[in-house]
């Protein structure tokens, strides 16, 4: 078994590249919600480059989502950190990092009112999945 660590914000950081093209599946708890939009797309498109090349990829997984989550315009002049998702705008996600990647995705997933702690959250479950 090997621990590999890397930086998938910075795509001069090479130490992930071993893991390329090596997985069918990923999965993602707690991750993506750490990130902004524009981080968040940053994250898929590294994801993306794990997968092996034609074949069938899976991400799943669970994070903090919302059910009324915020357009980009308002994420963007509220000047929040994180983007918090309900399934729709996980699929316009995987749209957009689709594009810069040459995939395509259909997101898809459920919310449900849970928590790991005292406080209340809605929580995303979701699954997407590789269409080319």
């Amino acid at each position: 078994m090997k621990f590999v660590t890397g930086d998938a914000l910075d795509p001069t950081n090479t130490s992930l590249a071993v893991l390329d093209g090596k997985f069918d599946i990923v999965h993602s708890a707690s991750f993506f919600h750490l990130f902004g939009w524009d981080d968040q797309v940053k994250v898929g498109e590294r994801v993306v480059r794990f997968f092996k090349p034609g074949a069938k990829a899976l991400v799943l997984g669970r994070q903090v989502g919302t059910r009324n989550p915020l357009t980009l315009e308002e994420y963007r002049n509220q000047g929040e950190k994180r983007y918090q998702h309900n399934v729709e705008t996980l699929q316009n996600l995987w749209d957009v990092i689709g594009e810069k990647t040459g995939t395509k995705w259909k997101a898809t997933g459920e919310l449900f009112d849970g928590g790991f702690d005292e406080a209340p959250r809605v929580i995303i479950r979701f699954a997407i999945f590789k269409l080319d």
